[in-house]
């Protein structure tokens, strides 16, 4: 075969997954807009009346300077926690570029350089020496070129937050087991399995083309993926709960690396069509809400029934037990690099 051959092929590839990638988030968008104006219209009001008091807990939120993570700083800090907030945009100094220092602790966090990330974590334990009693893995980058030889999706989603937790604090107590919240995506259900191979071709390549891996739509999907496995091996060896939520479609920054002519579409439609990020963040802190119900009652309080949910292998919103949790060990093993 020669290397034309091989080059359209991989181009039809890239292609096809894109396509996928839109079509069922057009589908998936169709759903949740029934849901949310049609089927169960004022579900975010339900969920935020009955979010836990988190007086006296420390929470730590990465990516929380916009967007999502912004609001579930916010939500959780309105509760009563003391919130410590990743942001990656930090300028150094006292001074955060966004309003997270009036209700939270904005610190500096690069999830792709592993010298940040000890910085981090020392930080924390300064300011929360009896120990986190929940982490919320929201950072994450989208349709992103690779970073340092590494597929960047990789590097940041899945990588920085599993060197990240191994650094943490965790609290511990009879009453209370610390918890590992981690936002997950519809499009892990698009692609439900892993290559064998994910690591070897995630990680720097030494070949003539070692950013020939997949597509970036895919390597977004097996990022969110290897995440839910990553968090659910961490939870099994540190005796603490994990647990998994996909906001929905949301309004936020993480789609402006999608391609120009449909980000133009996206900016004109998103803020009428697509959940706010404070409807996201309700959906995000679901679980929290439900872990304090009866198992009869979670069902009811799931934020929208996403067409996930209607394909195999789809995102729950508690993780139990994941198939793969030899490789979750993997990823949490795989070595740092230095920035």
């Amino acid at each position: 075969m020669s290397a034309g051959d091989g080059s359209g092929r991989a181009l039809g590839r890239w292609w096809w997954d894109h396509v996928v990638l839109y079509v069922l988030a057009g589908l998936e968008l169709l759903v949740q807009l029934w849901h949310d104006l049609v089927l169960a219209h004022g579900w975010d009001r339900k969920i935020e009346a009955q979010l836990p008091d988190v007086h006296g807990q420390c929470i730590v939120v990465t990516g929380g300077c916009t967007g999502l993570g912004h609001e579930v700083s916010r939500l959780l800090a309105q509760r009563g926690a003391l919130v410590l907030v990743g942001c990656h945009h930090h300028s150094g100094g006292n001074i955060c570029p966004c309003d997270v220092q009036e209700f939270g602790v904005p610190l500096p966090l690069d999830l792709s350089c592993p010298e940040s990330i000890v910085t981090f974590a020392r930080q924390v334990k300064v300011r929360a020496p009896n120990g986190v009693h929940l982490v919320v893995l929201n950072a994450g980058v989208l349709l992103a070129p690779p970073l340092h030889g590494y597929d960047a999706q990789y590097l940041i989603n899945v990588h920085g937050h599993a060197q990240l937790l191994q650094l943490l604090t965790l609290a511990a107590g009879p009453s209370h087991q610390s918890r590992v919240l981690a936002i997950s995506s519809s499009t892990s259900a698009y692609w439900p399995s892993l290559p064998t191979d994910y690591l070897q071709r995630a990680s720097p390549a030494t070949g003539p083309n070692p950013q020939a891996r997949w597509s970036l739509a895919r390597s977004y999907a097996y990022s969110k993926l290897a995440l839910r496995h990553m968090v659910a091996a961490f939870a099994d060896r540190a005796d603490v709960r994990a647990l998994v939520a996909h906001p929905g479609i949301v309004c936020t920054h993480l789609y402006r690396a999608v391609p120009q002519p449909l980000r133009l579409v996206y900016e004109l439609a998103a803020p009428w069509l697509l959940r706010s990020p404070r409807q996201g963040a309700l959906a995000v802190l679901a679980p929290l809400v439900a872990a304090a119900l009866p198992a009869a009652s979670e069902a009811q309080l799931t934020p929208a029934p996403h067409l996930h949910a209607l394909l195999p292998q789809a995102v729950q919103h508690r993780l139990q037990v994941t198939p793969q949790a030899q490789l979750g060990s993997t990823l949490l093993l795989a070595p740092s690099r230095v920035c």
